[in-house]
């Protein structure tokens, strides 16, 4: 665009991004010394001088001439914005980051999905090699001005949306998760009817902030459980007259000294601006916050690691006299955060786990929040809940907000990752290094376990390091062909000699791959589709990389290739499944619940004496699960069980046919069932049960080690009893032997 006339009026300059002018909305070519001009002008709101200006633009004798080409070519862009012959420059323009603190804040989730968006990138980008020193202090002045300006904007708009109820507080949080912003600590409010209870945390918290009254505690929180954890911690905290601050680490770690000593200098002297080394500035913040008598929890997010400065600081902070509890919660660091643990004084180190959320407290919030459900209708809803959430409540209050009014059947088939949860999972990754996160991303194109040498496929020679390293912070598990729990003591263990990994829930997946171009992820489905027709000769597996890829050529060489047949299966058949009557609900005492969680993510729990086995499982070939109990007598047995979930990933071509139970019995076939909604082979041994509805199952059998097995990508099978030959197996009475 050159030669059109425009005012002020008609320009806008926008700083929140790159940096770049429109004139009536149309972009204007600019040199980057004219946009950092503009920018520097219409950021400091006062005229400056053309001395002034040129020499912080140009470090040559000739600035004053530069400032005057500039100049030149702004007019020759059509950009008549100074007078001619004045010494002293002054702009008046309308800027993005105008425009975005003056929007209302009473704006749908859609409009404000959009309004965050705007709010996401390095302000003032593009201009970091422009200009003298003095321009580039200035430049990094003015970003730290404006991440605090729209910081501050993002917490009004924040207590807005929390006044207004629905999502768009924990869209906010999420976006502030992701920036390396602190989420504001909001006025407590007794549990909601969508607050998970959660009576043993709530007395561990009280128990840490009696003691933190008399001497500074340290708490550590284990990996994601800090979302589940908030809440609650906001409620106990303001029940005890105890303030909350939480504070994101930044992308960078060496970053958080300084976010947390502003954050922590604010609750004492909210008008003044600290200054100083950021290592001495934590100290003497620590130090104000402890002499001013204030009772004060501070969560801190650690990412991947703690800076020495900040280390240094929190052993300074517990050995204040202050009223004082340091809550540290981590990112998949486990290992580095007990490693600086081990140098605190251990008498004041806590360590703090949420329990994976069982199917009784999703019945218990549902029936508060919705008491017009039947009983049937809470139940199934839990079940499906507690599978798809995989026992994290900040998931489980997402799908309940989600599906609360509507039938199961037409709101949880389907769901997505929901954005809340993706929000909280992108700021988990954002912590990570490039170089690991990179990696990660492309391991989320895999559909199947994965040792080095298929990753290195799209890794490199960086692959072993990557998988170690990864592995090391819990990112990747363990993913055996066969996994087995022995019953009832939910002993399992995983084997060094499984080589086989998989990316740690499918949820991470998902969220890993949503961070690659639909033309980064075609790309590396088309190198998994060669590498399984070259190299794997896994024709079904290629198939579906090559259909993902949107490579015709590539699929018709994989339906040239032989597909290995099924395994086949004996056609004596089991017992049938019968409608049981059984009306049962889990209504059980807290601390009534253990789970086991295998490194495939099938998760097998006794709550009130019943067997679960759930799994969400990362979007592969389903590997099998053995229950596995040692001896039973001879005799009549009898099982009573539902399903509420079940699906195969058959589009993955899996040799070994899915099910959602099997029953192995001494010297006897397996028996298979699968839903009858889903079930294909009528021939198959076992047969078809219904779909969220109690059957029994009944027979004969001889003494010895019977199992139950699942193979499922996804699961929700429950146990109500089962007795063999006079002994009862489910439900558990005491399985700690």
């Amino acid at each position: 665009m050159t030669g059109v006339p425009a005012d002020a009026a008609t320009v806008k300059l926008h700083v929140m991004g790159h940096t770049y002018c429109t004139v009536d909305g149309r972009p204007v070519r600019l040199s980057v010394k004219s946009l950092a001009l503009l920018a520097y002008l219409a950021l400091e709101r006062r005229p400056h001088h053309r001395d002034r200006v040129a020499d912080l633009l140009w470090e040559s004798s000739g600035a004053l001439r530069n400032l005057r080409v500039e100049l030149s070519r702004l007019r020759q862009r059509g950009l008549n914005l100074f007078a001619a012959g004045e010494p002293m420059l002054d702009l008046k323009v309308a800027t993005d980051l105008d425009e975005w603190l003056a929007a209302p804040d009473d704006a749908t989730e859609s409009e404000l999905s959009a309004w965050l968006s705007a709010s996401g990138g390095l302000p003032l980008s593009g201009l970091d090699d422009v200009g003298t020193v003095a321009f580039r202090s200035w430049l990094d002045t003015r970003r730290a001005v404006i991440a605090q300006v729209v910081e501050e904007r993002l917490h009004r708009a924040h207590t807005r949306q929390l006044a207004r109820g629905g999502g768009g507080a924990a869209l906010i949080e999420g976006h502030l998760h992701r920036q390396g912003l602190s989420v504001p600590a909001t006025p407590a409010s007794p549990p909601t009817r969508l607050t998970f209870e959660r009576p043993d945390l709530r007395a561990k918290l009280r128990d840490i902030l009696r003691r933190a009254a008399a001497a500074p505690q340290l708490v550590a929180v284990e990996d994601r459980s800090w979302p589940d954890l908030r809440e609650i911690a906001q409620q106990v905290a303001a029940d005890a007259g105890w303030q909350l601050l939480d504070v994101r680490a930044p992308a960078d770690p060496d970053l958080l000294a300084p976010v947390l000593g502003r954050q922590l200098w604010h609750l004492t002297a909210p008008d003044t601006a600290p200054a100083g080394e950021p290592g001495d500035l934590l100290v003497q913040a620590w130090t104000r916050v402890a002499a001013s008598g204030q009772k004060v929890l501070v969560a801190i997010h650690v990412g991947a690691s703690l800076a020495a400065p900040v280390v240094r600081s929190l052993q300074v902070a517990l050995s204040l006299p202050g009223r004082l509890a340091v809550l540290l919660y981590g990112t998949h660091g486990g290992g580095a955060l007990h490693q600086h643990l081990a140098t605190f004084d251990a008498a004041r180190v806590h360590r703090l786990s949420v329990p994976p959320l069982g199917v009784a407290e999703i019945l218990a919030l549902l029936a508060r929040a919705d008491p017009a459900l039947s009983a049937e209708q809470r139940l199934e809803l839990a079940i499906v809940i507690a599978q798809q959430s995989e026992g994290w409540g900040y998931f489980a209050q997402s799908l309940v907000r989600r599906v609360l009014g509507a039938r199961v059947g037409d709101t949880l088939a389907s769901v997505s990752l929901l954005d809340e949860v993706r929000d909280v999972l992108l700021g988990e990754v954002a912590g990570l290094e490039p170089r690991l996160r990179a990696a990660l991303t492309r391991l989320a194109t895999i559909h199947s376990a994965f040792d080095v040498a298929l990753a290195t496929v799209l890794l490199g020679p960086d692959a072993p390091d990557v998988l170690e390293e990864a592995e090391r912070r819990g990112l990747l598990s363990t993913a055996a062909p066969s996994e087995r729990v022995a019953m009832p003591s939910l002993r399992y263990q995983s084997s060094d000699q499984d080589d086989q990994l998989s990316l740690a829930g499918e949820p991470l997946r998902a969220t890993l791959s949503g961070m690659l171009t639909s033309m980064e992820r075609r790309s590396l489905r088309a190198q998994m589709a060669r590498h399984h027709l070259e190299d794997r000769e896994d024709a079904a597996l290629a198939l579906y990389y090559a259909q993902r890829a949107a490579r015709p050529d590539l699929a018709q060489a994989a339906q040239a290739r032989p597909v290995p047949a099924r395994a086949a299966v004996a056609a004596q058949r089991g017992p049938v499944a019968l409608h049981s009557g059984h009306h049962a609900h889990l209504e059980v005492a807290s601390g009534s619940r253990r789970e086991q969680r295998t490194g495939n993510g099938y998760r097998v729990a006794l709550e009130g004496g019943y067997l679960q086995v759930l799994r969400y499982g990362v979007h592969a070939r389903a590997p099998l699960l053995r229950l596995h109990w040692p001896r039973v007598p001879a005799g009549e047995w009898q099982l009573v069980a539902r399903v509420d979930v079940f699906h195969e990933a058959a589009e993955l071509g899996a040799a070994e046919p899915g099910f959602a139970l099997g029953i192995q019995l001494p010297g006897a076939p397996l028996l298979r069932y699968r839903p009858d909604e889903v079930w294909e082979d009528a021939g198959a041994e076992g047969g078809r049960v219904p779909l969220g509805r109690w059957f029994r199952l009944a027979g004969r059998c001889a003494s010895g080690p019977v199992e139950v097995q699942v193979r499922a990508l996804d699961v929700a099978l429950t146990i109500a009893s089962w007795h063999v030959g006079g002994e009862v197996l489910v439900p558990v009475t005491d399985g700690r032997t």
